[in-house]
């Protein structure tokens, strides 16, 4: 069976830039130094590098959306040094083709037991499911925003965008990431969400955040 968290931190590590001994120098000599040891005990044990650590993701955030170009999002984010990686990049320019008017939204995070037994991307996203919930799925646009809103994202976390997939050139359906290292460098990624093989599935303390209807 397919872990997609798996392929999401195998996708983050091969977009770094760094060799061996920048990253020696910068990590495993740094301020958070024991962090990064740890991290690198447990990929070489097979265990997840990021457990599962909570985004404190207050329910009901509620901030301004639409308004920007996708430009000016990445502007804004790298202004802020919140590092969109070249998918996310391309995934934001075909999500925000149109602005849209700036207006208020509402947000709240949600782990995948919360939504769903199976971890089924299909359940996971089900509109009836979410409406009973008092949710709905993200505008992708939304993303974006939320990214650069959440600047207190707590070290070692991240979590991922209920939205629509969107399929890239021909290649694996993504949908948004959003995360901070443990050193505090916080980024936006293009996570694969691949509805078309059966064997992938969600983990039940996977978060995601989503829409809550008005």
């Amino acid at each position: 069976m397919t872990d997609i968290v798996t392929k999401q931190i195998a996708g983050i590590l091969s977009t770094l830039d760094f060799t061996p001994e920048t990253m020696i120098q910068r990590h495993l000599t740094g301020p958070h130094a024991d962090a990064w040891k740890s991290a690198l005990r447990k990929l070489l044990d097979g265990e997840p590098v990021w457990a599962h650590t909570a985004p404190n993701f207050p329910f009901g955030t509620t901030i301004e959306v639409g308004g920007m170009t996708s430009d000016q999002l990445i502007e804004a984010m790298l202004a802020q040094k919140m590092g969109p990686s070249g998918y996310a990049r391309h995934l934001l320019a075909i999500a925000n083709a149109e602005p849209g008017e700036v207006h208020t939204a509402s947000f709240a995070y949600a782990k995948v037991k919360d939504i769903t037994e199976s971890g089924q991307t299909s359940e996971l996203f089900d509109r009836q499911r979410l409406k009973a919930l008092g949710l709905e799925l993200c505008r992708p646009s939304d993303v974006a925003y939320l990214r650069i809103a959440h600047r207190d994202q707590r070290p070692g976390s991240f979590y991922f965008a209920a939205m629509p997939p969107i399929t890239l050139e021909g290649g694996p359906a993504r949908i948004f990431s959003i995360g901070n290292d443990i050193d505090g460098r916080t980024w936006l990624h293009a996570a694969i969400c691949d509805e078309t093989d059966p064997g992938s599935r969600w983990q039940a303390e996977d978060g995601f955040v989503f829409r809550v209807i008005p």
